[in-house]
């Protein structure tokens, strides 16, 4: 039989190392840091959603950005509550936000995973909590929206805006700079109790960049021009109401042309100088100012403003006389829209609005930004059964919110639910329990839930509510 070739036995070789000692060295260099900034970076985000954080304005998306920063909130009962709030994306905590005016408070959007946990923690501590504030809400105010579901948007078209106290003076810098934009008790009591609060829902292609241009732009340009008045024009008021109706119309002339041919907002505010107080309106978002009375335990709404509609009398008189058109159904009269042809998406488009900041073919066509606006004293309103012994005895609060809310509510249920916030305790005619009193944060979400469809496949407006009490 034939024999099988014997194989050469090959040399062995020691194997070739992938990486060297140099190279070895070098991934360790950057593999350890790499994975040690991962641990800290999950750490920080788990210590995050079980502290109180501050968070800037919901609105806008995340820049990516990263702004940090240590702020000391109150504390229980039993010691501190969180000892710090680390705040990422946050451009509206400290120094930059705080101007010559005030601080601005901005809402927190109820959807967010880090405002819902700030929310529950309030849940668990109030009222043994103190002085408990938050960057959107404290034991004297709340600010809180929430993201409606459209095809149209994936963003929020509600701005909201509290500055209290508000500085129009020209030489007023009575704000210490770096102060976190909250408002808790002292802040109100030992400065002035002048205050500005606004709502602007946007609406259209557009909508969202006007109403958040007037969030930032009305209460500095107000401000300029209340500065410029003498103590006898703050007095009389007169010239106080003209300084809204030109703060109103100039902001309207100064939105850029791009936003304002495709979209634009309501601006609907309340305005405190001194024991004066003023509504200015553009828009069917809804403002109004409360009473609760101590010794009765009622609740009710003394003032509201005017929603701005097309079916009213004088609204479609000064339409019609400049060539527009306003069709109103019979049934629904409040359903009625102001005609008129959009420039930019060259079509035919119903204004659901009479006056309006923004849409400027519609003021083509008679729908102006001028605000109705309405003065009164506090007094007046303040002036309440002064039983025992001069006691005060009726207390108020203000409301400002968009129709994704008072669409579904009505001003009495939400004044109702506010009270018990502010006013509730054990011996209150309404049998509310001190220690299952509300945070009025907390209420701000509840009242957002019940306005909120609790079918998803329905339409779900954007909703945003602010109060204050004074």
């Amino acid at each position: 039989p034939r024999s099988r070739p014997l194989r050469r036995r090959r040399a062995w070789r020691r194997p070739v190392p992938l990486c060297n000692k140099r190279c070895q060295l070098l991934v360790c260099a950057l593999v350890v840091p790499a994975f040690v900034l991962i641990a800290l970076y999950l750490h920080n985000k788990a210590s995050a959603s079980s502290s109180l954080l501050a968070v800037g304005d919901p609105h806008l998306p995340s820049s990516g950005h990263s702004h940090s920063s240590e702020i000391i909130v109150g504390t229980t009962s039993t010691g501190t509550l969180s000892s710090s709030i680390r705040s990422r994306n946050n451009k509206f905590v400290g120094e930059a936000e705080c101007k010559a005016y005030g601080c601005p408070v901005y809402p927190g959007d109820v959807a967010d995973e880090t405002v819902q946990s700030q929310i529950e923690e309030v849940t668990h501590v109030f009222p043994h909590a103190g002085k408990l504030s938050l960057p959107f809400g404290s034991t004297r105010m709340a600010a809180c929206t929430q993201r409606g579901t459209t095809a149209q948007h994936n963003f929020n078209q509600d701005r909201g805006i509290l500055i209290a106290p508000y500085y129009w003076k020209s030489d007023a810098r009575h704000h210490q700079r770096g102060v976190i934009n909250t408002i808790d008790d002292e802040s109100l009591s030992s400065s002035t109790t002048d205050f500005l609060i606004g709502i602007f829902d946007g609406h259209g292609d557009e909508g969202h960049h006007i109403s958040r241009y007037l969030q930032k732009d009305m209460a500095e340009r107000l401000s300029g021009k209340l500065s410029q008045l003498s103590a006898e024009d703050i007095e009389s008021g007169s010239a106080v109401l003209q300084s809204l109706k030109e703060s109103f119309i100039e902001s309207d002339a100064n939105i850029p042309e791009a936003h304002a041919m495709n979209g634009g907002s309501t601006a609907s505010v309340i305005l405190r100088l001194g024991q004066k107080i003023y509504f200015a309106n553009v828009g069917d978002s809804t403002t109004f100012l409360a009473s609760y009375n101590r010794h009765t335990g009622e609740t009710k709404v003394v003032h509201r403003n005017r929603k701005d509609k097309p079916h009213l009398l004088d609204e479609r008189a000064r339409i019609e006389a400049s060539g527009g058109k306003v069709r109103a159904p019979l049934d629904h009269p409040i359903q009625a829209r102001v005609i008129a042809y959009n420039s930019v998406r060259k079509e035919l488009v119903g204004l659901a609005m009479s006056r309006s900041i923004g849409d400027w073919d519609h003021g083509k066509v008679g729908v102006i930004a001028e605000p109705t606006v309405d003065m009164f004293d506090l007094d007046d309103v303040l002036r309440g059964d002064n039983a025992g012994g001069g006691e005060k005895m009726t207390e108020a609060f203000v409301v400002v919110g968009s129709d994704g809310l008072f669409d579904a509510r009505q001003p009495q249920f939400v004044a109702n639910h506010l009270s018990k916030s502010y006013f509730g305790k054990e011996t209150d005619v309404t049998g509310l329990l001190d220690g299952n009193r509300d945070h009025p944060v907390v209420q701000c979400s509840k009242l957002i839930g019940i306005a909120t469809p609790k079918d998803p496949a329905r339409y779900r407006d954007d909703i945003t509510l602010l109060s204050l009490r004074l």
